[in-house]
């Protein structure tokens, strides 16, 4: 989005120099290009968001700190009736 800041402007500035039809479409068409560039831009974050996420669901029970407390869960069910047996 940075890089595309000093194009913006230029192109303020075009218009604000000679606010004529031809200018202003060529203001137009240069905006639309650069509408496409961002959309295109945002469909990759996207499509690299959906991956992390799918990732993320598919290792959710590889996660080491969900994992541990899991087994710390299951370690105190086993002691509760690990103590039930031998009363």
């Amino acid at each position: 989005m940075e890089e595309k800041e000093p194009t913006i402007k230029d192109l303020q500035a075009d218009y604000k120099k000679s606010p004529n039809n031809e200018v202003s479409q060529e203001i137009v068409t240069k905006l639309a290009t650069l509408r496409d560039d961002i959309s295109s831009m945002l469909e990759s974050a996207y499509d690299c968001q959906d991956v992390v996420v799918d990732t993320q669901y598919q290792m959710s029970d590889c996660q080491i700190p969900v994992n541990i407390r899991v087994r710390g869960n299951e370690i105190e069910q086993f002691s509760e009736k690990l103590g039930q047996l031998q009363d």
